[in-house]
């Protein structure tokens, strides 16, 4: 069994419908800056103990905050919302110290991007996430 934690921070830029950046055009008072956060915690269980190929299990639980810019370059609005991820990988032990992992996650959240719109709905919404890593292990026995 293990514990990890993550966090993610994206700086991006908002745009419309048909990909004009907001900010200009129609909108030109509109700041298109937002900082998107991306924090979890997860438990991993190893079932099995192959010594070389060590698939696992995760189960975790997080959030996202989103901030947007206002006109003046103040951060003026957070939404934030809570996450539940569920997943597994495998982990490829090339000897005792090097090891790489590939891994995929669904993140289940009713994250709402456009709380503002009347039309927008908190419905739950799925982010799939692969990743991939490695791991180095320093000192010990």
């Amino acid at each position: 069994m293990g514990l990890e934690g993550t966090f993610t921070y994206t700086p991006t830029q908002q745009k419309d419908d048909v990909g004009l950046q907001i900010g200009t055009g129609e909108f030109p008072l509109s700041n298109p800056e937002q900082k998107l956060m991306f924090f979890t915690g997860s438990f991993l269980f190893y079932p099995g103990s192959n010594p070389v190929f060590e698939p696992y299990l995760a189960i975790g639980a997080g959030g996202r905050v989103l901030s947007k810019a206002d006109i003046l370059g103040g951060w003026a609005d957070n939404t934030m919302d809570l996450t539940v991820g569920i997943g597994g990988g495998l982990r490829f032990h090339y000897n005792d110290q090097l090891s790489i992992r590939i891994d995929v996650r669904d993140w289940i959240s009713s994250f709402d991007w456009f709380e503002d719109d009347p039309e927008s709905s908190n419905e739950l919404q799925n982010d799939i996430i692969l990743t991939t890593g490695f791991s180095v292990v320093v000192g010990g026995n």
